[in-house]
């Protein structure tokens, strides 16, 4: 599992005049992963936080728990291969809940040519789960995706997600074409999501897991 460790202390209630610690209802967590496969550079902001210090975040990188507060903000993505270059948009964090929010490139027809498009879809996390959770989402541009899950092979759909067994201490290899692409550990309880996405490098897929539980201070 590829992962950026990006470890944000209340970084967006540093200037708060409350004297209170607040409230679980006023803060939400956040985590971000980039399915963005162009070799072009793609750059994320979430509210106040420009994740890898504003620095360019590869495909698959992932940041770690960002705790914000609960309401909207704004997620902004540029990439300049992609038309438009920048993505701004209101997300809203819920309160006592994690947020997973996956940027992603999508191919629209522009002049007779293809041309990328940033998206961003968001997952929420407000139950405690004591046992994991797998679900598994296609982002390629493929309507269907074969893919290997465990010993279970399935057709995956288009931007639809899939839920398979998982225990706790267990391993789930993904597979793609007789090749690894992923292999995520059921290491505690909370919802793991894998992403499959297009890699435009070598006309290949690749995958990155993100996990997802509900985080307190």
């Amino acid at each position: 599992m590829k992962l950026l460790r990006l470890i944000l202390p209340l970084v967006a209630m540093a200037t708060s005049s409350l004297a209170e610690k607040p409230t679980p209802d006023q803060y939400g967590f956040a985590r971000v992963v980039s399915a963005v496969g162009l070799e072009s550079p793609t750059r994320i902001t979430i509210g106040p936080v420009k994740l890898l210090k504003g620095n360019p975040v590869p495909p698959g990188g992932s940041s770690g728990v960002i705790t914000l507060w609960a309401g909207d903000t704004t997620i902004e993505v540029t990439n300049e291969a992609c038309d438009p270059p920048v993505l701004k948009e209101k997300i809203t964090i819920p309160g006592a809940a994690t947020v997973g929010v996956v940027v992603y490139h999508q191919f629209k027809e522009v002049d007779g040519m293809l041309v990328p498009e940033l998206k961003f879809s968001k997952l929420s996390e407000s139950e405690a789960r004591q046992e994991p959770q797998l679900s598994v989402v296609s982002l390629s541009a493929k309507p269907e995706v074969p893919v290997t899950v465990g010993r279970e092979t399935v057709m995956l759909n288009r931007q639809r997600a899939k839920k398979f067994d998982a225990k706790l201490k267990q391993t789930v290899t993904i597979t793609y074409k007789g090749e690894a692409i992923e292999n995520v550990e059921m290491r505690q309880g909370g919802h793991y999501v894998v992403f499959l996405y297009d890699d435009l490098s070598n006309d290949g897929l690749r995958a990155v897991a993100v996990h997802f539980m509900k985080y307190e201070i």
